[in-house]
């Protein structure tokens, strides 16, 4: 018995969501892919639309990335030597400081251990509060 090979066919799934084909190839939502008509799913069979080979998928393009630290023009105005982690200094004689820790938070740290005192992350009025009664 002598075996025919079919010809790959190239599909575009349409619509949402994806589907495996019978060979494992999980096919994604406006994929384009090649593969042997048998291997489809009969389910999924009214997703696809078969395509000729001009609509070959076009190669990534890789984006450059631009490093977070270069400065844009409009934002020149602030202060780019602001970082997140950065200490706010009230008493050098102070057992302890606040120390911002991003996002609106703020924390309390014990200054001869470096050791956070409280549990949880607090908004600046409350960790001043805390700060007081601390000093107090």
């Amino acid at each position: 018995m002598k075996r025919e090979r079919t010809a790959l066919k190239t599909y575009k799934k349409i619509g949402g969501g994806s589907f495996r084909l019978y060979n494992g190839k999980i096919v994604k939502q406006n994929e384009i892919f090649k593969c042997n008509p048998n291997q489809i799913p009969k389910a999924f069979v009214d997703l696809l639309v078969e395509v000729d080979g001009s609509e070959e998928p076009a190669p990534k393009v890789v984006e450059e990335v631009i490093a977070k630290d270069t400065p844009k023009a409009d934002e020149s105005a602030v202060d780019s030597t602001k970082n997140a982690d950065e200490a706010v200094e009230t008493d050098v004689d102070a057992p302890f400081y606040l120390q911002d820790m991003g996002g609106g938070w703020w924390t309390i740290v014990n200054r001869e251990n470096k050791k956070v005192v409280v549990d949880k992350n607090l908004r600046k009025a409350k960790a001043d509060e805390l700060l007081a009664e601390l000093l107090a």
